[in-house]
């Protein structure tokens, strides 16, 4: 498993340049910036990174697709993104992926955690 992710990293490391960058940031009780524009079509890779104190998840229905690669610093069964990926203070999520055209929301479903959402726009 640690081959495969230093294997995949640096393959990210190497195509990085043809990726749509995106950086969000948990801090606690918000996801920073809650809106993303990106263009459909091209590869986009995604750090989601716990800067907080807390523990959070990211849910989305993004994890489900079947066009997205998941790269995590939580261990996560695979298959068991339904409630998202738990990050704790200082971990991180990657995804690698292309999205058509439309809205994908995400958030964090932790009781008490309710405003923390935001949305990737594809266009």
């Amino acid at each position: 498993m640690v081959k495969f992710l230093l294997v995949l990293m640096l393959g990210l490391i190497a195509c990085s340049a043809e990726y749509q960058d995106v950086q969000i940031v948990v801090d606690d009780f918000r996801f920073s910036p809650a809106r993303v524009d990106v263009q459909a079509g091209q590869p986009i890779h995604i750090v989601v990174r716990n800067q907080g104190r807390e523990t959070h998840r990211f849910q989305s229905g993004l994890l489900a697709g079947p066009y997205v690669e998941v790269v995590s610093d939580a261990v996560e069964p695979a298959g068991s993104f339904e409630q998202g990926v738990p990050l704790a203070s200082g971990q991180r999520i990657e995804l690698m992926l292309t999205l058509p055209p439309g809205i994908y929301h995400f958030r964090c479903p932790i009781k008490g955690h309710r405003g923390m959402q935001g949305m990737i726009v594809v266009s």
